[in-house]
């Protein structure tokens, strides 16, 4: 190999070695600093905290508000018609709000029309409360990373668990145990 050639090797290696300190150092950064975020002692959606109020439009146009839910173990379900896991959640979640009369199950959609809640409501036959998050302020507030996000709340309004992704039956049990469902 002439001299030439290892001087470009040389400066290929040498910029490949700070390209993977730079990632490094960058996903070092992100995950320190985003786990400050959300493991701050202020964030609304610690385990054994009050889960965040809201009201919000039902479809019908009622304005339910978390608080007037107080007494009752809630179920709270995040959602988009876009999202192929939140819809393959909601016949265990219709089922679950037939089988369990003191469980308020809510659907809070965000980012779809209302139309187009309604027609996917009427398509799947769903019985459980749909509220809609127009302006994703409720969003916000349960820090939403993803969908679907279910979220358990006790009686007495206090966060038993924060779940993102689909739910299985059987995380959907355990989880409900925890707000006093059976």
């Amino acid at each position: 190999m002439d001299k030439a050639n290892r001087t470009v090797l040389g400066i290929l290696l040498g910029l490949g070695i700070a390209l993977c300190i730079f990632v490094g150092m960058a996903f070092f950064i992100i995950a320190f600093v985003g786990g400050k975020v959300f493991s701050s002692e202020k964030s609304p959606l610690q385990i054994g905290e009050a889960a965040p109020g809201f009201s919000l439009p039902s479809l019908s146009g009622q304005v339910i508000s978390l608080e007037d839910l107080r007494g009752k173990p809630v179920l709270l379900n995040f959602w988009t018609s876009s999202c192929q896991p939140c819809i393959a959640e909601m016949p265990l979640l219709e089922a679950t709000s037939q089988k369990h009369e003191d469980l308020i199950v809510i659907g809070v959609n965000i980012g779809d029309s209302p139309a187009k809640v309604e027609n996917f409501v009427a398509a799947e036959h769903l019985n459980f409360m749909i509220l809609l998050d127009k302006d994703d302020g409720v969003s916000k507030d349960y820090l939403l990373t993803g969908f679907p996000t279910s979220v358990f709340i006790n009686k007495d309004g206090i966060i038993q668990s924060y779940i993102v992704g689909e739910l299985s039956i059987k995380v959907l049990e355990e989880n409900l145990a925890l707000i006093g469902i059976d």
